[in-house]
């Protein structure tokens, strides 16, 4: 059979998972799931830095709201509007290729053990 595919543009964090759960819970049991992720890269803001976790570097920030630019700057992301490697640590149990392109994509090698 072909291949589902998922386009999403600026999803929220619900959308996204939501999708994903959706994708991997349709396919065959011996398919992959295909992930590609673009965006901008954001480092952690909310003191949760040197825990030790592997998202603890920054994640990619997905649909953040609109708040005025001298209030914030080009990097920063909030947590529930980012997504951090530990994420995508449920998605793992299935096969997963990620292709993550983005400033803070060594952040996203962390699910590789």
């Amino acid at each position: 059979s072909n291949p589902r595919k998922f386009l999403l543009y600026r999803p929220s964090f619900g959308k996204l998972y939501e999708t994903l759960s959706f994708a991997l819970s349709d396919s065959l049991n011996d398919a992959a799931l295909l992930l590609y992720l673009s965006g901008v890269g954001s480092p952690r803001h909310d003191g949760l830095m040197e825990t030790g976790r592997p998202d603890e570097h920054g994640g990619i920030m997905l649909s953040a709201p609109m708040t005025p630019r001298k209030e914030r700057r080009d990097d920063q992301c909030t947590t529930p509007h980012c997504l951090y490697p530990s994420d995508l640590k449920p998605m793992t149990r299935r096969p997963l290729f990620l292709i993550v392109e983005s400033s803070m994509s060594q952040a996203f090698k962390a699910l590789e053990a």
